[in-house]
């Protein structure tokens, strides 16, 4: 398909942009006449008319549809590449048969930060607050800000709850996520909220912004990595990294999970679980030191792509909610449990679950050679959105829209994500979440054993299958989302933590 259908405010944002040559009155008759047409009928525009309109205004309201049928449009109907040369980072070709829409015409490709990752606009009401030079950022001024953002977002309680505000030390992995929107980062607050039932305490961090391309001030709610600040990024530079603190939570919470069986019985599927490996860390003996580095490698993954940080227990909240969807739950919580809760296929297949796939264009790819293809079960080779292939189709990955990935090794999983440098150019980071002494400075270093950058794609990939654990020369998965479907897992997301702090659940 083609073209996108657009509602009425979408329309109207789109009439408005796209007429931003003529005067004020002839753009709001137009703007008008959309909104009619919307109402009544049906708007529709033309792909190749609305990305021409978006790379002008690319915070309008209107963008926000049209990145995500590109991104649809693109993936499903990517180039064949099977008989023609490809380089890293060329973009997958088109496979379209006799009676397929044809592509998009491509004009010739420069690397871009992804048009399809998350948006700064003012009509984000739920994370941005747009506010003046004067505007006081205060800790009062921060909270009534905050504030106006969670009660866009249908969270009425916040408004009577306690809330106190801190401002604190911007990380240097806040720089890397927001200078990739071309944004400064002046200055962060942590945000305190007390929860009315159960007593516990939510945390979030807010960054005072300055739009680079035209001085326009910004509050920005970015969520957090852990509910007790600073635990979870104990590796330094506000990266995600082990925490026992944030392990305890995550797996109490599972332990506390009851479902009906068949029979209607309540069980407790994970109440002798024993969660991830290594030394246990609870008197119970069942959650064990080493367990998320495989959750922390997508969490940032999410933090890039959508601009927003998720604690370890709402990821497996989350999880267990679509796991719960499924109508085979009850086998799929017993297979999480006899494999000490692991992240890899399994559990990218149900959180990606109600995403659209091609066969075109599949988000988890396993390379021929791996140890994990040559040993997967015959039942899995056809799961929807999964794909053996050579390392040269992983290297085919239009970066452009999936600006992250997600490598797997023999019980080792690392991340790799494309960041905007001061100067334009872009460079690929290698996230190593295995920082197995609790060093404070794991990723202190831009060119440390945590994280280290690398010129291509290629040259990241292949610093994780000849130097990081679990080497042997193969990628047992690379799972690479498109950043328009990040942001919808963040937003799916959202509602999970917004049900665990309204019923004071897990903290």
């Amino acid at each position: 398909m083609s073209s996108v259908e657009l509602g009425a405010l979408n329309a109207m944002s789109y009439c408005w942009n796209k007429h931003d040559d003529s005067f004020i009155l002839a753009r709001a008759v137009k703007a008008i006449a959309g909104v009619v047409k919307a109402t009544f009928t049906k708007y529709t525009v033309s792909l190749i008319e609305a990305e021409a309109v978006m790379k002008r205004h690319p915070d309008a309201w209107f963008a926000e549809p049209v990145r995500r049928a590109l991104v649809e449009y693109r993936i499903s109907h990517a180039t064949d590449t099977s008989q023609q040369p490809s380089t890293a980072g060329s973009p997958p070709a088109s496979s379209a048969t006799a009676g397929s829409p044809p592509p998009l015409p491509q004009t010739p490709r420069v690397p871009k930060n992804s048009p399809y990752s998350f948006s700064l606009n003012e009509m984000v009401k739920t994370r941005v607050q747009f506010i003046n030079e004067g505007y006081p950022t205060s800790e009062e001024g921060v909270i009534v800000a905050y504030k106006k953002m969670r009660a866009a977002a249908g969270e009425s309680w916040v408004e009577n709850a306690k809330v106190t505000c801190d401002e604190v030390r911007i990380d240097e992995v806040d720089d890397i996520v927001f200078g990739n929107k071309n944004h400064h980062i002046i200055s962060k607050y942590k945000i305190n909220i007390h929860q009315p039932i159960g007593g516990g305490c939510t945390i979030e961090e807010v960054l005072k912004l300055r739009d680079k391309s035209n001085g326009q001030m910004k509050l920005v709610r970015i969520g957090s990595f852990s509910e007790t600040v600073g635990v979870s990024t104990t590796g330094g530079a506000g990266f995600p990294g082990y925490s026992n603190q944030s392990t305890i939570k995550a797996g109490r919470y599972l332990q506390g999970l009851k479902f009906k069986d068949e029979k209607g019985v309540d069980r407790q599927p994970y109440r002798d679980t024993q969660f991830g490996i290594g030394s246990p860390i609870t008197d119970d003996q069942k959650i064990c030191r080493f367990w998320s580095c495989g959750f922390d490698a997508l969490r940032l993954g999410l933090y890039q792509a959508t601009g927003y940080k998720f604690s370890f227990l709402v990821l497996v909240a989350f999880l267990e909610e679509m796991i719960s969807s499924t109508n085979n739950a009850e086998q799929l919580r017993q297979w999480f449990s006899q494999h000490n809760y692991p992240f890899g296929d399994v559990a990218m297949e149900l959180l990606a679950s109600d995403i659209p796939k091609s066969p075109d264009y599949p988000f988890f790819l396993k390379e021929k050679e791996s140890k994990n293809a040559k040993e997967l079960p015959e039942v899995r080779k056809n799961v929807e959105g999964f794909h053996i292939c050579e390392r040269s189709e992983i290297l085919e990955t239009d970066w452009d829209y999936s600006s992250t990935a997600i490598l797997g090794q023999p019980a080792h999983a690392f991340g790799v994500y494309r960041n905007r440098k001061s100067d334009g150019t872009f460079e690929y980071m290698v996230y190593d979440p295995h920082n197995f002494e609790r060093r404070p400075d794991f990723y202190i270093s831009a060119s440390g054993q945590g994280r280290r950058s690398f010129a291509s794609a290629k040259d990241a990939i292949d610093h994780v299958t000849t130097s990081k654990g679990g080497r042997n020369g193969h990628l047992d998965a690379f799972y690479r989302l498109p950043d328009s479907e990040m942001c919808f897992l963040r937003d799916r997301m959202l509602e999970t933590k917004k049900r665990l702090e309204e019923n004071g659940t897990g903290f």
